[in-house]
């Protein structure tokens, strides 16, 4: 239920009313003749309205166009880099593919957003899906820890900092400040394009 409360305020912001009803069709198990002849149609919304209909499915291939789905709707300026990254870390619905995931949470982390800061932070500190690198590292979990509010989430992303700063050496540790100091949100239509 929390997620679909979640989609629905993110289509009304990205896709104004029009956006908000399509996703509330999704969520009340509208039929998806419905949705995708929307989608056809090019309303706005459609693309998220459908990929989130398609995800309440246990069908893989369902699942696959989900992604696909979101990730047109992520194309639009839908705030859904976190769902797709997930997905590819996780091989929901798509083949597990750590660059892509990483590149998905670099959109978030890029725009502030604290969880895709700490995913991204941990993936540079694993080396997963990039290459190790504990001032990024640094970078990304610094600004998780600023903005988590959830505290079992801050208190991860503190540990996790916290691992990566035993990793850097002292002069690792200034760009990391300076990076810092630097650092300001982008918005999501420009990392897009």
């Amino acid at each position: 239920m929390f997620f679909r409360r979640k989609l629905l305020r993110l289509s009304v912001i990205c896709f104004g009313t029009m956006g908000a009803s399509l996703v509330s069709l999704a969520q009340e198990n509208a039929d998806l003749p419905d949705l995708r002849r929307a989608y056809d149609l090019g309303e706005p919304g459609a693309a998220l309205a459908l990929g989130t209909a398609l995800l309440e499915s246990d069908e893989d291939a369902q699942w696959a166009q989900a992604i696909a789905l979101l990730e047109q709707a992520a194309s639009q300026g839908a705030p859904v880099y976190l769902l797709i990254a997930d997905a590819y870390r996780d091989g929901l619905g798509v083949p597990v593919n750590l660059e892509k995931a990483a590149n998905w949470y670099r959109i978030g982390a890029e725009t502030g957003d604290g969880l895709a800061q700490f995913e991204l932070g941990r993936m540079y500190l694993e080396g997963l899906g990039l290459t190790r690198d504990m001032v990024q590292a640094a970078l990304y979990l610094q600004l998780a820890s600023d903005r988590l509010t959830d505290p079992r989430l801050k208190e991860d992303a503190e540990a996790a900092l916290a691992h990566a700063k035993w990793g850097a050496d002292w002069k690792d540790w200034q760009e990391v400040k300076l990076l810092l100091q630097s650092w300001k949100p982008k918005r999501l239509s420009d990392l897009l394009n």
